[in-house]
């Protein structure tokens, strides 16, 4: 079964993740395997089981999350790959590693672009900017490769077939039709068919149960606020769930919003192959944040709407009553958060407290200068609220490669590779 759950907070997702893994497995010594958007999220989500799972039940504050693998959505699409290549080599394949991941799909391309310096249809990559080396180029390629055949698979496709058509089926322009050659090209130098052209025979047989995948009887999604890699993504999370069960727990930062959104999508068809730039679903959304930051997760649920004539439910709420007699909103966050929450357009009639401290905005000069200040504002948030635990902050960057010297330097070494205590209150790089 392919069981969906949304929630306007990642806690209560985390409570109801939590239920379903209190329920042991037939198999005591099988591992959950649990699918995360990012290490940050592994990390807090592993705190938070802890607190609620564990051998003398969920008040024991055991303080113990066990047999758990943590891993990243695009494995499972991995994994199924991974299956099917095993069972062509069974079958007398090639016994070497799939040609197609990144790590082997480089060097494929590095070939071509040696053997092509002289194809005039290759365009700019005949030329090599200086400093650039050919390595470097070829891995950008792969990789830009590799994500059309997550998210673009009907364009790779179109190209193996010959058809010079970008993701909308239209043709390309004279100076975009280096990239079908080259893929041509790749798809010749490796002589095994790409992923799109092997998935959909995988997936049949997934839903047959004459593959055999390393996949637990149960698995869970958590977190995400898009489908990664779109709707083929909801068509894989269909083929895993015909024999076993899958958990997806979906972050929705407005449910109000969203359910205008789905019912928009499902009261205007077609929804079968629909581009970006035919999706007007922001004319359901009120307020103003939502619209121009929250198309990723309107797709999302525009793509549910979508597979649920094939029988896709619709997600379930995990439900955050408010507490009775609320009051309302006091400081200036809070009433964004309830603004976008419900999706209502801002009044413009809040008073801001002079004290209100809940959203700081600093101007600072140089990256170095930035990691000071923030260092700063962390000890003074942990000085002025001792109640706060390192699960409770997180630090969004930009350009980390760019900044991880400085925050080594402002903030101190890792707490892991220092040893500190976990009681220490001084602010480390994580």
């Amino acid at each position: 079964m392919l069981y969906l759950r949304a929630a306007d907070r990642v806690g209560p997702l985390a409570v109801a993740l939590a239920e379903v893994l209190a329920d042991a497995p037939a198999d005591p010594m099988t591992p959950d395997w649990v699918a995360v958007p990012t290490l940050g999220m592994h990390r807090w989500l592993a705190l938070e089981l802890a607190r609620s799972l564990g051998a003398s039940g969920p008040d024991a504050g055991d303080g113990i999350a066990a047999n758990i693998t943590f891993t990243f959505p695009g494995a499972l699409r991995q994994r199924v790959l991974g299956a099917g290549h095993d069972a062509d080599h069974d079958a007398g394949s090639d016994e070497r590693g799939d040609p197609w991941q990144v790590e082997h799909l480089v060097w494929a391309v590095l070939d071509v672009l040696h053997a092509g310096r002289a194809d005039a249809r290759l365009g700019p990559l005949t030329l090599l900017p200086e400093g650039a080396t050919w390595f470097g180029r070829a891995r950008r390629l792969a990789d830009l490769f590799d994500r059309y055949a997550v998210r673009r698979p009907d364009l790779v496709l179109h190209w193996n077939a010959g058809r010079d058509v970008d993701a909308t089926g239209r043709p390309l322009s004279e100076y975009q039709r280096w990239q079908p050659h080259l893929w041509r090209l790749t798809r010749a130098r490796i002589g095994a068919p790409s992923p799109p052209e092997r998935l959909p025979a995988f997936l049949d047989a997934l839903r047959a149960g004459t593959l055999a995948v390393d996949l637990p009887p149960r698995l869970a999604v958590f977190g995400i606020t898009t489908l990664p890699g779109g709707a083929p993504f909801v068509e894989l999370a269909e083929a895993v769930a015909a024999h076993r069960d899958v958990h997806l727990f979906l972050l929705d930062p407005s449910p109000t919003a969203t359910a205008r959104v789905r019912a928009g999508a499902v009261a205007n068809p077609p929804l079968v192959d629909l581009q970006r730039a035919d999706d007007h679903s922001e004319r359901f959304v009120r307020h103003p944040l939502a619209r121009s930051w929250g198309r990723p997760y309107r797709e999302r649920t525009v793509l549910l709407a979508a597979a649920e004539p094939r029988g896709v439910d619709e997600p379930r709420p995990v439900e955050t009553p408010e507490p009775a007699g609320a009051a309302p909103p006091r400081s200036f966050l809070a009433r964004i958060q309830h603004d976008l929450r419900v999706d209502v357009a801002p009044a413009g009639d809040f008073h801001l407290d002079p004290d209100d401290r809940s959203i700081q905005v600093h101007s600072c000069h140089g990256q170095a200068r930035q990691v000071e200040v923030l260092r700063d504002a962390i000890l003074h948030l942990l000085a002025d609220d001792p109640s706060l635990l390192e699960e409770d902050i997180v630090v969004l960057c930009p350009a980390i490669d760019e900044f991880a010297p400085l925050i080594e330097a402002g903030l101190g070494p890792s707490a892991e590779a220092a040893g500190v205590a976990p009681n220490d209150a001084t602010p480390r790089l994580l």
